[in-house]
This record gives structure tokens, C-alpha cells and sequence, in this order.
């Protein structure tokens, strides 16, 4: 039996060991058999967890893998909408052109038609002036330039004096103002 040094016995340990304190063979056995079960826990514990890190590791890489995959195709589908969006622009632009070449076109007969109808009413405005002109000649003067006949000795058919009277204010020498009118 173990004792104290403190209580008088001057045997060391070594000494006192007898047989009372050898280890019974069964308890012998039952602590090996918990020490092998104990290394076996360990050791299925160690597995345990060393498929978990492969089984972790092998999710982290597909999850990686599947990031990039995603990844890829959102660059992907991004670029071919960047394409088609510069597709629909080129062919909005041409679309524009196309239109606004139509546009001056049209622009253009539209203009040159309406510059032919306005030459129209000018030379129509302008022959129908001469016409009231000559109207007017007549009756002021009461003679027709086609009339060749000179009565009153060459000097036509005497003027209004009202037309004389205006002529005369506005400086205008006349054929007819030297013949005495």
C-alpha cells in the first residue's frame, strides 16, 4: 500500500509496492479493451472527419466550379444583349437615314413644286396687271394701243385731267406733256 512520506516510513516508493497493488488481469483487460475501443472511436473519428473535409472540399470546388460557370454565363448572355442592343442602334440608325433621306426628298419635290405653281401665279398675276393696266389706259386715256388712228391731229383722245395733273407732280415727261396737255 502506498503511503505517505509524511507519515514516518522511511521505505521508498519502489519499496512498497506488493502484490495488493499489482493490477488484477481482468481489470487489465477491460481497461486494454477500452483503450482499443477508445483508438478505434479515435481512429473512426479521424476518418469521420477527414470524409467531411473531402465531402466540404469537394462542395467548396463545385460550388467554386458553379460560380464560375454562372459567372461565364452572365458575362455570356451580357455580351450577346450588348450585341444585340448595337444591332437594333445600327439598324435604328439606318432605319433613320433611310427616313430622312425619303423625308428630304420629298422635301425637295415638294419645294420645287411649290416653286412652279408660285411662277405660275406670278406670270399669271403679272398678265392679268398688264391686262388691267391697258383697261385702264384705255379708259383713262380712251385710246387702245393697237388703235392707229390719230384723231385730233396725232394727239390721241384728250387725257383726263386728274392724269395729267399727276404726271405732272411726279416730274414724268410725257410725249403727250410736250404736245401742250
Amino acid at each position: 500500500m502506498w503511503r505517505n512520506g509524511a507519515q514516518g516510513t522511511s521505505q521508498s516508493r519502489s519499496n512498497r509496492y506488493d502484490s495488493s497493488t499489482k493490477p488484477n488481469p481482468e481489470v487489465y483487460d477491460g481497461s486494454e479493451r477500452a483503450k482499443e475501443t477508445m483508438r478505434e472511436g479515435m481512429d473512426e473519428a479521424k476518418e469521420r472527419a477527414q470524409e467531411m473535409k473531402d465531402k466540404a472540399e469537394g462542395y467548396a470546388h463545385h460550388t467554386k466550379e458553379d460560380t464560375k460557370d454562372a459567372a461565364g454565363t452572365i458575362a455570356d448572355q451580357t455580351k450577346e444583349g450588348a450585341n444585340r442592343a448595337a444591332d437594333m442602334a445600327s439598324r435604328a440608325k439606318e432605319t433613320t437615314e433611310d427616313v430622312t433621306a425619303s423625308a428630304t426628298e420629298k422635301t425637295v419635290e415638294t419645294v420645287k413644286n411649290v416653286a412652279e405653281k408660285a411662277k405660275e401665279a406670278v406670270h399669271g398675276a403679272w398678265d392679268a396687271t398688264k391686262d388691267t393696266t391697258q383697261k385702264v389706259k384705255e379708259t383713262v386715256i380712251g385710246k387702245n394701243d393697237d388703235d392707229d388712228d390719230d384723231d385730233n391731229d396725232g394727239r390721241g383722245v384728250n387725257m383726263d385731267e386728274d392724269v395729267i395733273e399727276l404726271r405732272k407732280r411726279a416730274g414724268k415727261v410725257y410725249d403727250d406733256q410736250r404736245k401742250g396737255y
